[in-house]
């Protein structure tokens, strides 16, 4: 073998050396490449997981600010009706408050009716009594329905403007159906009111005559 042919084969072998030392390196990029590729689709499910749990918790904290808006206007509403119910019960005091005077001053114009048919008769004396305690039992009728239809007008207006904003359409429908209750029973009273009036308009007029 010549020198020529020495140094053929041995560029030879250097080439193929070179050639496997390629294939090797080529082999562990692959290697790292597919490593690479791996912990990517994992970082992208990590981040996918992510994503639902913070879309999750935004979710969570949407309904809790709607549930906190929901106890505020139910808190609103709540003190709305106390403030009903007290005004319901102070309206009730003043009404049972005049009903006792009316039937006491009833009573009282009762026995003198009987005093007046049973031992005196009628006189101008006793009828001026008489006449006074029908005015008087007139004017606290009247006042008890001036103050009724007030009422009643005051609880007209709340009825047509009751709350809206966020409260629950179970809460407006309390607050509603109780100021049409209240309503009712303030018309009842005004109407009882409004007969005892005419009744006493009667009797007064029969009386005179």
């Amino acid at each position: 073998m010549n020198v020529n042919s020495e140094k053929l084969a041995a560029e030879l072998r250097k080439a193929v050396s070179c050639r496997k030392a390629a294939s090797v390196k080529c082999l562990l990029f692959a290697a790292e490449i597919a490593k690479l590729e791996e912990e990517l689709e994992n970082s992208k499910v990590h981040s996918d997981m992510l994503t639902s749990v913070l879309a999750e918790g935004r979710a969570k904290i949407a309904a809790n600010k709607i549930r906190i808006a929901t106890l505020d206007a139910e808190k609103v509403a709540c003190v709305q009706m106390e403030k009903f119910i007290a005004m319901h019960d102070k309206v009730k005091a003043m009404k049972e408050a005049a009903e006792g005077r009316l039937s006491q001053l009833h009573n009282d114009l009762e026995d003198i009716k009987d005093i007046k048919s049973t031992r005196f008769g009628i006189d101008d004396n006793s009828r001026s009594v008489y006449e006074k305690l029908e005015a008087a039992q007139m004017q606290i009728l009247s006042n008890e329905i001036e103050e009724l239809e007030k009422k009643e007008h005051a609880l007209t207006d709340k009825i047509n403007f009751v709350p809206q904003g966020d409260i629950p359409l179970t809460v407006k429908n309390n607050i509603f159906n109780n100021l049409k209750n209240r309503k009712g029973a303030l018309l009842d009273k005004l109407i009882q009111a409004r007969c005892k009036r005419n009744y006493l308009n009667a009797r007064a007029s029969i009386i005179n005559y």
